[in-house]
């Protein structure tokens, strides 16, 4: 019988950890961004706007169409791996996609409105000149998404309220090692 791969999907709402915890977690699992595919196909089409309000037009044709176009990438990987991990989930429906095919954990990171502005203004991107209240609206289009609802109904929920990284890495490398019993 075929082992169905593992996909570990990490969500969460911006600045609560998840590039941290992919970074953690990428010298063991191979990684599909999301995000990355999408730029990926706004380059080969030639589109020229924001990926942002791109996404946004693509989610509300077909919600699950994000998580359709990383099933190749996904597919290819499950030829030399039992484990994958996506970053980018945003709503339900992307991870219905992924359940036809694989089976799906679903980790949430977690952190507070406030702890996550802070993180926000020391990364200093480019694209990061918001406001607390510019922030919490870009959380508002966020949860427009359906982000909330995947959050809500994770397998698992891991806090990185404090800013202890090495805290941070046991707790998740412990949840990770109970997720690779199931």
């Amino acid at each position: 019988m075929e082992t169905i791969m593992k996909l570990l999907c990490i969500t969460g709402m911006p600045c609560a950890g998840k590039t941290t915890a992919i970074k953690i977690l990428s010298s063991k699992f191979s990684v599909v961004s999301m995000g990355d595919v999408i730029r990926r196909e706004m380059k080969e089409k030639n589109i020229d706007e924001d990926m942002r309000e791109y996404s946004t037009e693509l989610r509300k044709k077909d919600k699950g169409y994000v998580a359709k176009i990383c099933i190749p990438e996904i597919t290819e990987i499950a030829k030399i791996s039992k484990t994958c991990i996506v970053d980018g989930i945003r709503n339900y429906e992307e991870v219905g996609e992924f359940r036809k095919l694989y089976n799906v954990v679903l980790l949430a990171i977690h952190a507070s409105p406030k702890k996550r502005y802070e993180r926000f203004t020391n990364r200093q991107r480019s694209d990061d000149n918001l406001t607390y209240d510019g922030f919490i609206n870009r959380d508002i289009a966020e949860l427009n998404w359906g982000l909330g609802n995947v959050i809500a109904l994770s397998d698992l929920i891991i806090s990185n309220e404090d800013d202890d990284a090495e805290k941070f890495k046991e707790n998740l490398i412990v949840e990770i090692s109970r997720i690779e019993k199931l």
